[in-house]
């Protein structure tokens, strides 16, 4: 065999080697960014409760559960998803309602009393950038009833 003809190759292997290893950590690296920022657009989701004489807008019935909510924080809410925990069951509700900085909505959402038993725990997670963020952004125990 031609040693001529082995040099030009075994280098055309090596630089598509190195070009492909050199193309997999450009995209790691643009991964991590672009995690980080919706890790930090997360942090700067937060919705609160209105509070109207000291009471808390927060309540159910048998119309579902109602409540008013405002946005606190510094980035706008697409949507909610509430975990509704019950002594029997779990209920997940996911709200369509964009929520701006500083808006105020007040929403009622179904919630099955019969299946679900008394409301335990309420969880709100907010989504930003079309991703729900990991973290609940309230958590109630204290609902009472309408």
């Amino acid at each position: 065999m031609n040693k001529k003809a082995i040099s030009p190759l075994i280098s055309t292997i090596v630089m598509l080697g190195f070009a492909i290893t050199l193309g997999f950590v450009v995209m790691g690296w643009g991964g991590e960014i672009k995690g980080q920022e919706a890790y930090s657009d997360c942090n700067k989701a937060n919705v609160d409760l209105v509070i109207i004489n000291n009471e808390q807008v927060l309540c159910y019935g048998n119309e579902g559960l109602s409540f008013m909510i405002e946005n606190t924080g510094s980035i706008d809410v697409k949507a909610l998803k509430l975990n509704i925990i019950g002594g029997k069951d779990i209920s997940r509700v996911e709200i369509e309602q964009p929520i701006g900085i500083g808006d105020v909505v007040k929403m009622t959402t179904p919630y099955d009393r019969a299946n679900i038993g008394n409301i335990e725990l309420l969880k709100f997670f907010g989504m930003v950038n079309n991703d729900y963020c990991g973290d609940s952004l309230l958590e109630l125990d204290e609902i009472d009833e309408c």
